[in-house]
Formats: structure tokens, sequence, C-alpha cells
């Protein structure tokens, strides 16, 4: 998640090489989310049809790439967030997909598979869970979804003080900290596969 507002220009946060996806908060203060792709993977925008606000995707090929933050903020989102993110996963359970995610489920064991509306929502989409390493304390908030067991691999957490060191690669002292998933993944396109890094 992000806190930007919709006078932050999109030249402000540009990467050299990268396109950017940016799907501010709509009203409330703070939130939004934004993904960083390499431009040689031909990307185009995707959109879907439900309602859950903090999601941003693009696509390269059939493989849908996304970033999604699920707030546990209910007088923010809604008491319907809930909903609205399970006809998320609902919809996206037929399509190839690269989810990115921060969905504030610290009660979902991603390794014993807890029984919970979400964790069932993609056991039913057959979408697996490819980090189980806690992120924040001792739970997994941090988590990389797909339809393909072989598709991530070499998942790394790094602990980083803020994005400002992420983004620079400058330790920045005073500020937040988040943890830092890089992965590596491979898709098959036109019998050649590309192949990217991730740093979520």
């Amino acid at each position: 998640m992000v806190n930007f507002r919709h006078t932050v220009v999109d030249s402000e946060m540009q990467l050299a090489g990268y396109e950017m996806f940016r799907k501010d908060q709509d009203k409330a203060k703070g939130g939004g989310v934004l993904l960083y792709v390499k431009y040689f993977l031909a990307l185009a925008e995707f959109h879907t049809s439900v309602t859950f606000h903090n999601q941003v995707w693009c696509k390269t090929g059939d493989l849908c790439i996304s970033v999604c933050y699920r707030s546990s903020n209910t007088g923010i989102k809604g008491s319907d967030n809930n909903e609205h993110l399970l006809e998320l996963i609902t919809e996206v359970g037929n399509k190839h997909i690269l989810l990115m995610s921060d969905f504030n489920v610290p009660n979902v064991n991603w390794v014993s598979h807890t029984p919970t509306p979400v964790a069932d929502s993609y056991t039913k989409s057959f979408i697996m869970q490819h980090f189980t390493t806690p992120t924040r304390e001792n739970t997994v908030l941090d988590l990389i979804f797909s339809k393909e067991l072989d598709l991530v691999r070499n998942v790394d957490n790094d602990k980083c003080v803020s994005w400002i060191t992420v983004l620079s690669g400058v330790p920045q002292g005073g500020l937040s900290s988040v943890s830092v998933l890089r992965f590596k993944w491979s898709i098959l396109v036109s019998r050649r596969y590309k192949k990217g890094s991730f740093i979520f």
C-alpha cells in the first residue's frame, strides 16, 4: 500500500525502465496501490469488474499481474469490503495470474490451510500461495498467489527501513520498516520463456 493523493502526478513516481500502474484511494486519506513492471514485457492495462478498492492490474500475454491491498479499517472501506475481496478472488480464479497482496488476514495459517472465507476461496479456485514465512512479527501478511506451482521461485524476504530505501537503494533512518519480498518467475510465451524479477 502507498500513501499518495491524486495531486501527486505520475512523473513524480516513474522509475526508469519500468511501466507504472497506479490506483489511488477513492475518498479516504492515504491508501492506494502501485505496480511497476519492466517495459520489455509488452504490457497492457487490465481491469476487473468488481468494486474491491485497492487493486491494480496489468497483462502480458495471458498472464494477469496484480498488486492488491485489503484494509482492515471498516470505517474507511465499509463493512462489505470482505465480500468484494471474495468476489475478486472468484473472478480471477479462472485466469492465469500473478497476484501480490497484503490482505490483512493474520488468522490464516498458509501452511496448515486454516479454514477461513479468504483461504477457502483460494482453495476453491485452485490458486496457490507461495510464501509462508512471517513478515510482521509471527504472521504472514505479505502474500504471492498464482495458478502454477512452478511460476514463482526463489522467494526471499528482505527487511528494509522504508520504501525510500527500496526504491533508492540508500538506507533511510527514522521511518517505518517494511518487508520486501523478492522472487523470480517464468512464463512460456510463443514457445520462448520470458523471465522477470519482482520486488513486492
